[in-house]
């Protein structure tokens, strides 16, 4: 299964006009067929620090160092075309580096995609532009597949705490190319590192800056405490975002379209929250069977809804406020209150319709849910939720600093979910794969129908070139 798998994969970069390589999913594999379901496995096969720059390419502590970039506020993406986990972050007030770094699902390593960028210590600025700033990225952090390319947002840049920029002002999205990945070049043009002989990969791209449709100009949106999530929309890459202003726990939710490298993007407006939930620090899913938005909230005072939901079905470019966000309270099997915090992430299990939360607090204990319905086929304002604790002694230890955010991806290649611990003392941000129960890798049949779905795009896509 896993030979034919690999050639279908293989197909569909062809016919995408891409050279990505059918990722090797054997080592994890293994892993989680000796792993029992509702259990943890440690994937990773040597600590963070090991892939941190050293000597003349590394960047001066600012006033911390590379693990940082593990545990400041920070998210991964799951480049699931490759097996790899893609990691951006520091910023702020913890760390001006902005290299990029690469777990192997292959082999369970990490390793870095880039050297990091000289930076003009004075104003934070990078020296020669060309890669954006290290910044928080909380759960922003993308990979769009159609595009073959990681996305970064930003949140916190180092040291203003404000948004990414330049000597022209604020800056776009950043997208990076993870087929230009070298650990030992610069994600900018050469000449741009700390070590002025460094060659360049070139592999990022500032894309244009523009106010969001239906915003008015210096409205003040911020990626600060954003969420996102991903799905694909008639062939488009497609990331929908909380994005908040004057810290008012009250975000907005935005589609941003990719373009291609040589096209341009597009932004709407297409939800509001009114006050239902407190929305800060968290994350976000998407609940592909249903169409939902899911976000997570914080409780306290006036506000118990656990969840803020918005339908997509109802996105709304013309008028956002027609689309507002439903509270959702989530209460366990016997009744009692359930409480998010803001260390809690949330991702999608595609296989069983659940969104499953992860927050670090008790290890590896999860907690499951699915979206309910009344009888009249609205969405109920309170759900159930499941507590799964782990069948494994080996577990995560958890307890984050700055929570869980984008440390929790759903790996649907694998059917397991994949988790960045807490950083610790030697320098290390393990790896760990959860076998969720009822897991299973799709079947040959169904693999093979996704990706001819997939194929077809990529024809039209290639004929609309020809033309």
């Amino acid at each position: 299964m896993r030979h034919k798998l690999q050639v279908l994969v293989a197909a569909v970069a062809g016919c995408l006009g891409t050279a990505v390589q059918a990722a090797d999913y054997t080592y994890l594999q293994n892993l989680l067929n000796a792993t029992p379901a509702g259990g943890w496995v440690k994937a990773s096969t040597n600590k963070f620090i090991d892939a941190a720059p050293t000597g003349a390419d590394q960047a001066p502590p600012s006033p911390s160092g590379p693990l940082a970039v593990t545990y400041a506020w920070s998210g991964m993406a799951w480049d699931g075309s490759r097996g790899n986990i893609i990691l951006y972050g520091g910023g702020h007030a913890n760390y001006v580096g902005n290299e990029v770094y690469l777990w192997q699902g292959s082999n369970g390593t990490w390793t870095r995609g880039s050297l990091p960028s000289q930076v003009d210590l004075s104003t934070g600025y990078i020296n020669g532009g060309g890669a954006p700033q290290s910044s928080h990225t909380y759960q922003t952090n993308i990979y769009a597949p159609i595009n073959d390319r990681f996305v970064m947002f930003g949140g916190a840049a180092w040291n203003s705490g404000g948004a990414p920029a330049d000597a022209n002002g604020r800056t776009g999205v950043w997208w990076w190319n993870p087929a230009l990945a070298d650990a030992n070049k610069v994600g900018g043009a050469t000449g741009t590192g700390w070590n002025p002989s460094s060659q360049g990969s070139n592999s990022w791209q500032a894309r244009p800056y523009d106010p969001w449709v239906g915003m008015p100009a210096g409205s003040g949106r911020s990626y600060i405490y954003g969420t996102s999530a991903y799905r694909a929309e008639n062939g488009k890459d497609v990331i929908y975002l909380t994005l908040d202003q004057n810290s008012s726990g009250l975000p907005a939710l935005f589609r941003y379209e990719l373009g291609s490298p040589g096209t341009p993007d597009s932004w709407s407006m297409v939800g509001v929250d009114f006050g239902s939930a407190y929305i800060q620090s968290g994350a976000a899913a998407i609940d592909s069977a249903n169409g939902l938005f899911v976000r997570t909230a914080l409780t306290g005072g006036s506000f118990v809804n656990d969840l803020a939901i918005w339908d997509l079905s109802q996105n709304n470019a013309a008028n956002p406020t027609a689309n507002k966000e439903f509270g959702v309270r989530l209460v366990t099997e016997t009744g009692e209150d359930w409480a998010t915090n803001a260390s809690t992430s949330v991702a999608y299990n595609a296989q069983t319709g659940e969104l499953v939360f992860w927050d670090g607090t008790a290890g590896g204990t999860v907690w499951t849910t699915k979206a309910e319905y009344l009888a009249d086929g609205k969405l109920d304002s309170v759900w159930t939720i499941h507590k799964a604790s782990s069948s494994t002694a080996a577990q995560p230890k958890g307890n984050f600093t700055d929570g869980v955010l984008g440390k929790w991806e759903y790996a649907p290649e694998l059917g397991a979910f994949i988790a960045m611990d807490a950083a610790d003392a030697s320098g290390d941000a393990a790896i760990w794969l959860y076998k969720p129960m009822a897991a299973a890798v799709p079947e040959t049949s169904t693999w093979a129908m996704m990706l001819a779905g997939m194929m077809g795009l990529g024809l039209m896509s290639r004929r609309r070139r020809q033309r």
